[in-house]
């Protein structure tokens, strides 16, 4: 990625970024992402295109951008390397669902037209990884995990998408408050499942 995330911008910057990520978002509610191009995007946006390659290489670089700026929103930054423990992720996933609710319309149409589509494997990939970072730096003597922290990332990562894309086609069904406390027990049962097993080997738990 040509732009630096952590260098500081200038109002004008700002401005360009914050034209780009919306025309992308606009976009991303009538094609799939696979079908979405740079000129589309400038188009979109009212940039040239050489504004547009000032910023990012090509449209998978926006994307990867605008991972970013939900994470600043919803992710609270961590402090030098403290880990991702159950009751934080909880809080990162609550954040999630209510940005999930407040956008309902768009998110809902959004993952509608992206389905099949690069745009939630990348959102998978972008979250996994941000999982996997917070989860490595768990003491080894609390994880006790059979199962790889890259592993446990995915995992954790498919939970919390593929509930938020359920929840945006059955909200009727299902109030946010009753989902939160869903996806919570889906959480704390993969992050524990690994622990009682290991636990039951040790003799310690009745299988």
């Amino acid at each position: 990625m040509k732009l630096d995330a952590r260098k500081r911008k200038t109002m004008a910057a700002r401005r360009t970024l914050k034209i780009l990520t919306l025309a992308l978002t606009q976009l991303l509610q009538v094609k799939p992402f696979e079908k979405i191009s740079v000129i589309d995007i400038c188009e979109k946006a009212l940039v040239p295109r050489a504004t547009f390659y000032n910023y990012f290489d090509d449209k998978y670089d926006l994307l990867q951008y605008y991972w970013s700026t939900l994470r600043e929103m919803l992710v609270p930054e961590r402090k030098d390397t403290e880990p991702y423990r159950p009751e934080r992720i909880v809080e990162i996933m609550g954040n999630i669902l209510e940005y999930v609710q407040s956008q309902y319309e768009v998110c809902r149409v959004i993952c509608e037209v992206n389905r099949s589509s690069y745009f939630l494997d990348s959102l998978h990939a972008y979250v996994a990884g941000l999982l996997e970072d917070g989860l490595k730096d768990v003491p080894v003597e609390e994880r006790e995990y059979s199962v790889p922290v890259s592993l446990e990332g995915e995992l954790l990562a498919g939970a919390i998408i593929r509930t938020g894309v359920w929840w945006l086609h059955h909200r009727n069904e299902c109030e946010l408050e009753a989902l939160e406390v869903y996806l919570q027990q889906i959480v704390m049962d993969i992050m524990t499942s690994a622990r009682r097993e290991r636990r039951c080997r040790k003799g310690e738990v009745e299988i």
